[in-house]
């Protein structure tokens, strides 16, 4: 969306179009800029990711994990800004990876508590230290420290 301020006078009908045609390009659209930014992120981590066997969504739940040692699915969801529903296959596939595991909440019988396995932390916290140091290479202009 675009927003500008109106004119004091009425502007000509040429102007108007260029204005209007400027504005919806795309390459002025702030949404475009950060989806590509999103994208050139996901394909700088992806190799490394591959290599780890992960993928970029069950990286970022791990990142909760390792944070926080263990929590709610609907902590994780809040924390990545995803609904529930979209977090619970990604933890479906790690604990079927045998990386996190599912344990009773001990405050909330009915609720589980997500945590990671300790040979499964070892393992790939060992084989992610290249994501820590990851250089993207200077063409996209940004390093990750």
């Amino acid at each position: 969306m675009v927003f500008q301020v109106a004119p004091r006078s009425k502007p000509s009908a040429k102007t108007t179009q260029s204005a209007e045609a400027q504005a919806g390009r795309l390459s002025e659209q702030l949404c475009f800029a950060l989806y590509s930014a999103t994208n050139a992120m996901t394909r700088a981590y992806r190799p490394l990711l591959t290599e780890i066997g992960l993928t970029y969504p069950q990286y970022l739940v791990l990142l909760v994990l390792w944070e926080r040692r263990s929590c709610r699915l609907g902590e994780i969801a809040e924390e990545l800004l995803l609904a529930t529903h979209a977090v619970s296959p990604i933890i479906d596939r790690l604990e079927e990876a045998g990386v996190v595991q599912r344990v009773d909440d001990e405050a909330d019988g009915r609720a589980d508590v997500i945590a990671v396995l300790e040979v499964a932390d070892e393992d790939v916290a060992h084989r992610s230290e290249a994501l820590v140091a990851v250089a993207v290479d200077g063409s996209h202009g940004c390093v990750l420290y």
